[in-house]
């Protein structure tokens, strides 16, 4: 009967020690995590962006947006991806091949 107990008694200590852990490291992790970073700040759009698809491989032929020109057409905003202004796929205004 007294080794049933004891080892009974060693199953109770042996779940008290993990549930012990248990807490203590949940709580040390919740002591010792890291602040959120706060949120990105908003940045409007420049008047007369559109989404448009860019067929470009750098682009994945991807809905990009595109970014009105001094000229009245339009540029992907990773144009400068590609090369410069220049895409390495031809495009229209409305980023269709042409």
């Amino acid at each position: 009967m007294s080794s049933t107990i004891n080892g009974l008694a060693v199953a109770a200590l042996v779940v008290t020690v993990a549930v012990l852990g248990w807490a203590v490291e949940t709580r040390l992790r919740s002591l010792y995590a890291l602040p959120a970073e706060p949120p990105a700040e908003f940045q409007p759009l420049p008047p007369g962006t559109v989404w448009r698809a860019c067929h470009d491989v750098t682009c994945g032929h991807m809905t990009t947006r595109w970014l009105p020109r001094p000229d009245g057409s339009y540029r992907c905003e990773h144009a400068a991806r590609h090369r410069g202004d220049v895409h390495l796929t031809h495009t229209t205004e409305e980023g269709r091949s042409a």
